[in-house]
């Protein structure tokens, strides 16, 4: 269950920020440098290689303010059975930052930003 609503929720965070990035955008190369400069650091920081245990605690602590730390937790108990954080923990952060990006990305639609 976990896998299923934990792959969901990553799905709508996903979808969420190309809608946001693509609407602060210019052009593809702005959007290529936003992967580059800000998803890329996050992910590595945010335990997609090791796990968060092995850094220093300082930047354990970090890292679990990284909202790619947590899409990344709740698939790895999804699919391995065990994370650095507890499963419904993982799930509720995953779905509080799904739908605080639905709502910010609803508000650019409902102020002209982002045309249908």
């Amino acid at each position: 269950m976990v896998l299923l609503f934990g792959t969901l929720g990553v799905l709508l965070v996903a979808a969420q920020v190309g809608v946001i990035a693509g609407g602060h955008a210019r052009s593809l190369d702005h959007v290529c440098s936003m992967e580059s400069i800000i998803l890329l650091p996050l992910g590595f920081l945010g335990g997609v290689f090791c796990s968060v245990h092995q850094l220093p605690p300082f930047w354990n602590y970090v890292s679990r303010l990284d909202p790619v730390f947590w899409l990344v937790q709740v698939e790895r108990i999804g699919f391995l059975g065990q994370g650095d954080v507890s499963a419904g923990r993982a799930l509720a952060v995953v779905w509080a930052l799904a739908a605080a990006l639905t709502a910010w990305s609803a508000a650019m639609f409902a102020t002209d930003r982002l045309k249908p």
